[in-house]
């Protein structure tokens, strides 16, 4: 994935159904080349989206 300025919801969704296991944070960040604003937005919008139950917390920290 590119380095953009703007991060989606469809975006993390699209990367944590390609990852074979359940990713923290920092992995998602990491494989998704984010910055720093762009891991800032990551955090809101992994909140964003456990909230409306797409995506689930299998284990503290680590999401899928």
């Amino acid at each position: 994935m590119t380095q953009r300025n703007e991060l989606s919801e469809q975006d993390v969704i699209a990367y944590l159904a390609e990852a074979r296991e359940p990713a923290s944070l920092r992995e998602i960040a990491a494989g998704m080349k984010l910055r720093h604003r762009g891991r800032h937005a990551l955090k809101k919008i992994i909140e964003r989206l456990k909230r409306k139950h797409d995506i689930e917390e299998p284990q503290s920290g680590r999401y899928r």
